[in-house]
């Protein structure tokens, strides 16, 4: 068995030598000094990192894209709760139209001194060598804090299904890392896994997807409400689900995310059981139904315990 000491001294010579492999010992990973984990939206999105939104349709996704940078443009907190490392933001939309676009700015809030720029190409795909080597020439020279892409499914010629496609693609969101600035895209949901749900699986494609990612931000929208889930995070363990409160001022378009606080699913259930027991009274045009014909109606869907907490409440 060879000594700690012999084995340094040839690790030394290889680490020399470029026809080698080089290596760090425990012993040097466990005397360096890294600086502490640094964020573009506190908790949520890591500096350096590879993050994906993820829903079914409809679910906000491209609203919380368009607020995050809005939010890290400007210093302000995210949601009101989380604190943005201020900076421009690059945004690849190969979705809306400048005339959508202009309209989601205008009700998220922008003004014309946010620092979020959006790219005029339309052809862009991120696995062309051309279109990369130029996206990833402008990041260097304008030092975007983040970079959005939205979504995943329009920036590639490739098949989302083949690994080999996918990971050439992760392998691309790194280099932008290596530069400076984080990845932000937008992702969608399996057909077959619309419902809200904390799984690797939910999200559509290869699993080289899930695996190539530093964080997975779940989102689904339930009544004026959005829940995000936290679903991967690699630096640290993930924080709790919450909720967000979307506010619509019909008059102006003017829409706000507000912060309301961790999610409790069970307290979902118990309102989600609450108006379904309503509109059960107003379906059957009575105002008289014992407790076990609500229960046998409602059986499929909610548990009995949860419907008795409704009652209560009601």
């Amino acid at each position: 068995m060879k000594t700690s000491k012999e084995l340094s001294e040839k690790l030394r010579l290889i680490n020399s030598d470029k026809s080698y492999l080089s290596f760090n010992t425990t012993g040097q990973i466990l005397e360096t000094e890294f600086p502490p984990d640094r964020w573009v939206v506190d908790e949520l999105i890591p500096e350096y990192s590879i993050t994906a939104i993820s829903g079914i349709p409809g679910s906000f996704k491209t609203w919380i894209t368009e607020e995050v940078a809005r939010c890290i443009s400007s210093g302000e907190k995210l949601f009101g709760k989380f604190n943005t490392n201020y900076g421009p933001v690059m945004f690849i939309d190969k979705e809306n139209h400048l005339k959508h676009i202009q309209k989601r700015l205008v009700q998220v809030g922008f003004i014309k001194s946010h620092d979020v720029l959006y790219i005029k190409e339309d052809n862009f795909l991120i696995d062309k060598d051309d279109d990369f080597n130029k996206l990833l020439k402008t990041v260097k020279k304008l030092e975007p804090i983040l970079v959005v892409f939205d979504p995943l499914v329009r920036i590639h010629s490739g098949n989302e299904n083949e690994s080999k496609d996918i990971s050439k693609i992760m392998g691309r969101f790194r280099q932008i890392t290596n530069q400076g600035a984080s990845v932000l895209f937008v992702h969608h949901h399996r057909k077959e896994n619309s419902n809200y749900k904390k799984s690797a699986n939910s999200l559509r494609g290869s699993s080289d997807i899930f695996a190539g990612i530093d964080c997975l931000l779940m989102v689904e929208k339930k009544d004026d409400s959005l829940i995000i889930e936290q679903a991967k995070l690699r630096q640290q363990q993930a924080i709790e689900p919450f909720t967000v409160k979307i506010q619509s001022n019909k008059e102006t378009g003017e829409i706000k995310f507000t912060y309301e606080g961790e999610h409790n699913p069970g307290k979902t259930a118990i309102e989600d059981t609450k108006k379904e027991i309503v509109l059960l009274f107003r379906e059957e045009e009575t105002e008289e139904m014992s407790r076990q014909e609500i229960i046998d109606i409602l059986s499929d869907d909610y548990s009995s315990g949860t419907i008795d907490k409704a009652l209560k409440e009601l």
